[in-house]
């Protein structure tokens, strides 16, 4: 199950000598199995450090962690770590790790389940950068622009919607875009404002209503 095993398994006797080291750890890290059996788990994994983190301080550090978990165990199996590690071909990964001990009537073992979370970081990042350049092109727009929910429900504003309305950005979250319009100029123009008064607004037609209240800013609801 061990050898198979999704995530890297690393297990090790009560002197931190490595006696399991499974498929995926030899992938993630381009170390095989053979090469680790019967090393401390220490040198080993140091060996995986990023470059310029490695020092002679940071080495005894690791080593007195090690030491540490096969004595005493983990202080919080439950907590999940996370470092970068440099594997055998130069790759930077991310890595999740938590570790475990295993006690029998002879002996007792200690071991880290790692899970290599690169591609779900690199795409966290790319959705912020996203959403960080999708904001970006909102607040710069030359019209006022709303962003509300599928209900017609404002979540958000940029700069130029702020002015044309006199609202604070917290005096418009919450409230229904109708809101901003002018009851008689909606009853005016029923087809202009068909999709603020109905709700069910998509993204796109949220911005429609909010270019339209900046033609109609003059009736605009006040704060």
């Amino acid at each position: 199950m061990i050898k198979h095993a999704s995530d890297g398994v690393i297990l090790n006797d009560s002197l931190g000598n490595i006696i399991e080291w499974n498929r995926a750890m030899e992938k993630m890290t381009g170390l095989m199995r053979e090469e680790v059996i019967g090393k401390t788990a220490s040198d080993i994994t140091f060996r995986l450090w990023p470059r310029e983190k490695k020092s002679a301080e940071l080495e005894e550090e690791n080593k007195n962690t090690w030491k540490q978990a096969v004595q005493n165990g983990y202080p919080d199996p439950d907590q999940m770590m996370e470092r970068e590690i440099e594997n055998l071909q130069g790759a930077r990964r991310i890595i999740q790790s938590n570790g475990f001990v295993i006690e029998t009537k002879q002996e007792k073992y200690s071991g880290v389940i790692i899970r290599d979370i690169t591609e779900n970081k690199r795409a966290e990042k790319e959705l912020q950068e996203s959403e960080s350049r999708y904001r970006e092109l909102i607040e710069l727009a030359a019209d006022g622009v709303l962003l509300g929910s599928h209900e017609g429900i404002i979540i958000g504003a940029n700069s130029y919607m702020l002015n044309i309305t006199g609202r604070t950005l917290a005096n418009l979250i919450g409230l229904h875009v109708s809101a901003l319009f002018d009851p008689q100029e909606i009853k005016t123009n029923p087809s202009d404002s068909n999709c603020c008064k109905k709700g069910k607004l998509s993204l796109l037609s949220v911005i429609f209503c909010a270019r339209m209240a900046h033609l109609v800013k003059s009736k605009c609801i006040q704060k």
